[in-house]
């Protein structure tokens, strides 16, 4: 064995002791050969052993999001690794002996609780790559400086680092230094030494009051500072590799404009006046951020911009010049409530991507028809834009939002011959889709919160749609054609209150995943026996619905859930879906009994809160049931709450959880002559009749909570396992 992957197994609470198994156990020999250990979200795992030392073969080590608190000195002993890893875990410090780790190229302690590196650290002489941010380290440490191979430090939101060693300036190999959003108050002269940084970000040290001198190979550079004289730079004109620039909150001086090889500028929070003073230079400029600027409208900007973004400039109130832009091709407008007017959008003949969002004044976008090489549309949170202009010369366009827009109408959708992706949401004035049906190429389709639309085009024309959501379209009647769609993979519909029948759903045999919530009116799935591949079937709140099909076809069927259909009476077939690992029936208050479950040897969560007419539940024991994330790590579980007239389970052997909160006339019956000596949680809340418990050895968790006069429990024999016991009163 060379690779053990663990990740996301989070009920493992340990590691074996690995090389003492080896040592005993000749089957565990390839051990030795180990090479990667990736455990990766083991929520439980605390520990590491010590004797992980004699896995002297691994060069991978991956802890990140499990709860291991600390490393074994021994690990000192790992010659071969090459990468360790412990973002998002508990971690504090580390031991002195991370410093033999002589082959480490990468470490990383992201969002740790690590507050001092060691001095051993300067040991080691391959490290390459030091991840530490979102951590508690305070300061860059002089160990630091010996580090000749370090390449790339990462302590971005470093909130306590507030020092940085001028040992620094001997990182002969550093190329990336990224310190943004920490608490320094200077950088050490010696910056100005080192030969191969190119990345250097110190935005939003808001406690940097100057910089010193700076290597002029840096090619990306980001800065905030809150003093007028903070980018006192005098050598910025000797930046001549500088391509990437980011300025947020400080004053930005006139050479900034004649840096020669200048493609990325981003300011924020600054002045404008660059952009008017130096608009005849930024000869190479291909992308502007401009951000949380006060100004009223732009200065003619370079020729040669590609990507022109305006994020929160809450005073522009009109867009101008832009037929200047003949290479622009992506344009975002992010909340400018103050815009009026885009003058030249017509005219911009590479323009690929438009994005306009929370500009709520504006009334019109003219030019947009104009736009054939748009390939992504996205207009959003825009409550004046009433009429969008006709759409039928956007011939690239692929992806189209409208978002909370009060148009009336889409005009021209039929010759979006290249459409693969439309979602329409929020537009409470849409009434109609005309040419929808001729969108050959539409791969996904969501319409949600349209609440006009009565009726859509004929769907069967769609020959490449796969997948369909319609959300709250309350006045919608129906999926006309929706039964010819034989690539259909996916469809969900919710809260269409005025769906009475879908379409027959027989011939749709590559459907995956069907989902009705909250159709009250309707009163039936027609052909769902047909759906052989159907995955997930979910039916809730269906007020109307009586009878399911027989569910025994769905042959590749793994989750069920049929919630709050109050009038549901029976679920035929359900016995024998052999691949199913969650059935789901809570609130179905007409359901009286369920076919034996004993086939269903997958099931893994049962959940019939609310069903209050059910009798009896057959077959559970051939189950193993498990739990889901949301029921704390507990590794089998039944959730039983209201069924106030369930007198019986075949038995709950299999049962390591059980919940019967609130069902105050069942839980004698249910529990009494049970099999519980497997039990490790209990749940009884608002219990009125508690029965008297036995054999309950391996009890982890006891929750009561019950009104005062009811009777309570009584323990007869100690419960050598219980850690947790829980006894509270209703008041």
């Amino acid at each position: 064995m060379q690779h053990l992957e663990i990740s996301r197994c989070k009920a493992i609470e340990r590691l074996p002791d690995l090389s003492n198994q080896i040592s005993r156990l000749p089957k565990l020999d390839n051990f030795k050969k180990l090479k990667i250990l990736s455990a990766r979200n083991c929520e439980y795992l605390t520990k590491i052993p010590s004797s992980i030392c004699h896995l002297t073969s691994l060069s991978h080590l991956i802890f990140d999001e499990s709860k291991i608190r600390e490393l074994p000195q021994s690990i000192g002993s790992l010659g071969m690794l090459r990468r360790l890893t412990l973002g998002s875990t508990p971690v504090k410090e580390l031991p002195t002996s991370i410093g033999e780790l002589k082959s480490l190229v990468e470490l990383s302690l992201s969002k740790t609780k690590v507050a001092i590196l060691p001095d051993s650290l300067a040991n080691l002489s391959n490290l390459e790559v030091l991840r530490i941010d979102r951590s508690l380290v305070r300061c860059l440490p002089a160990a630091l400086g010996q580090l000749t191979n370090l390449r790339h430090i990462d302590a971005t939101k470093c909130l306590m680092l507030g020092e940085i060693s001028s040992e620094l300036g001997g990182l002969c190999s550093l190329k990336v230094l990224l310190l943004r959003h920490t608490n320094i108050t200077r950088m050490p002269e010696t910056i100005t030494g080192l030969p191969c940084l190119e990345r250097l970000d110190l935005a939003w040290c808001t406690k940097l009051q100057t910089l010193p001198q700076l290597p002029s190979n840096l090619s990306s550079m980001s800065v905030t500072c809150q003093s007028e004289s903070s980018l006192a730079m005098s050598n910025l004109p000797s930046l001549i590799n500088l391509r990437k620039l980011e300025i947020v909150g400080s004053t930005v001086t006139k050479e900034v404009s004649e840096l020669p090889k200048l493609e990325k500028l981003y300011i924020s929070r600054s002045n404008a006046s660059i952009l008017v003073e130096g608009s005849g230079a930024f000869t190479m400029l291909k992308e502007l951020f401009i951000g949380n600027i006060d100004l009223e409208c732009l200065p003619r900007l370079p020729s040669g911009l590609h990507t022109l973004s305006i994020f929160r400039c809450h005073s522009l109130t009109r867009l101008s010049g832009l037929s200047n832009l003949q290479n622009l091709s992506k344009l975002l407008l992010f909340s400018c409530p103050k815009l009026m007017e885009i003058e030249g959008l017509g005219d911009l003949p590479m323009l690929g991507t438009l994005h306009i969002s929370s500009c709520e004044i504006i009334t019109e976008l003219r030019g947009l028809e104009m736009l054939e090489p748009l390939k992504v549309l996205h207009i959003e949170s825009c409550g004046n834009l009433e009429v969008l202009p006709y759409l039928s010369r956007l011939s690239g366009l692929k992806w189209m939002k409208i978002y909370d827009v009060p148009t009336k109408t889409l005009s021209g959708l039929s010759c979006l011959n290249l459409l693969r992706e439309l979602h329409l949401e929020g537009c409470s004035k849409l009434r109609g889709l005309e040419g929808l049906d001729e969108l050959q190429s539409l791969g996904s389709l969501n319409i949600s919160y349209c609440r006009e639309i009565e009726r859509l085009p004929n769907l069967s024309r769609l020959n490449s749609l796969q997948w369909l959501e319609i959300y709250e379209c309350e006045k919608l009647k129906g999926l006309d054609g929706l039964e010819k769609l034989e690539s259909f993979k996916f469809l969900r519909i919710q809260e269409c209150k005025s769906i009475q029948k879908l379409p027959n759903l027989s011939k749709l045999k590559l459907l995956q995943y069907l989902s009705v919530d909250g159709c009250v009116k309707l009163e039936g799935l027609l052909g769902l026996e047909g759906l052989k591949r159907l995955d997930i079937l979910v039916i809730s709140r269906c007020k109307a619905i009586e009878r399911l099909p027989d569910l025994s076809y769905l042959e590749s069927l793994t989750e069920l859930h049929a919630e709050d259909c109050e009038k549901l009476q029976s679920l035929e077939g359900l016995d024998r879906l052999c691949k199913l690992v969650e059935l789901h029936i809570k609130g179905c208050k007409s359901l009286q009994k369920l076919p034996d479950l004993s086939n269903l040897t997958l099931l893994r969560y049962f959940d019939a809160n609310g069903c209050e007419k059910l009798q009896q539940v057959q077959g559970v024991s051939a189950t193993k049931m498990v739990q889901l994330p949301l029921q704390n790590g507990w590794d089998q579980w039944l959730e039983a709450d209201d069924i106030e007239k369930l007198q019986e389970l075949e038995d709950i052997l299999a049962m390591t959880g059980v919940d019967i909160s609130y069902n105050r006339k069942a839980s004698r019956e249910i529990l009494e002559g049970s099999n519980l000596g497997i039990l490790r949680q209990w749940y009884a809340d608002g219990c009125d009749n508690i029965p008297q418990l036995e054999r309950l050895e391996e009890l982890e968790m006891y929750h009561l909570r019950v009104n005062p006069h009811s009777n309570v429990v009584e323990i007869y024999e100690p419960y050598t396992g219980l850690r947790r016991l829980s006894l509270s009163l209703m008041q």
